[in-house]
């Protein structure tokens, strides 16, 4: 259930979770921590942001439990491009057989 402001807005799920590992308030690290230890929101597909590319930060990151990440600055072109790959991935991926 929500918290503070959100407490009594009803629980909806998002599609999928993009979280910067540094925010003021609380870090991305922490963020994902919560986000896996919720039965309700364990298997969430996030992506974080992150300004390196050191192979082992993201070795960090992947342990974490994140699914992707992306290292910052973005170039918004080439994000997008990635984005609708992925749909088009999920997409045809996800096509149930047919007679189903």
């Amino acid at each position: 259930h929500g918290k503070g402001d959100y407490k009594n807005v009803p629980e909806t799920l998002p599609s999928v979770v993009f979280v910067d590992l540094k925010m003021p308030l609380i870090n991305g690290h922490e963020v994902l921590k919560a986000i896996r230890k919720d039965k309700r929101t364990k298997t969430l597909p996030v992506v974080v942001f992150t300004s390196s590319d050191h192979e082992k930060d993201i070795g960090q990151i992947y342990k974490s439990g994140v699914n992707s990440y992306v290292v910052k600055p973005v170039q918004f072109e080439k994000y997008a491009e990635t984005i609708r790959d992925l749909i088009n991935y999920w997409r045809n991926v996800n096509i149930p057989p047919a007679g189903i």
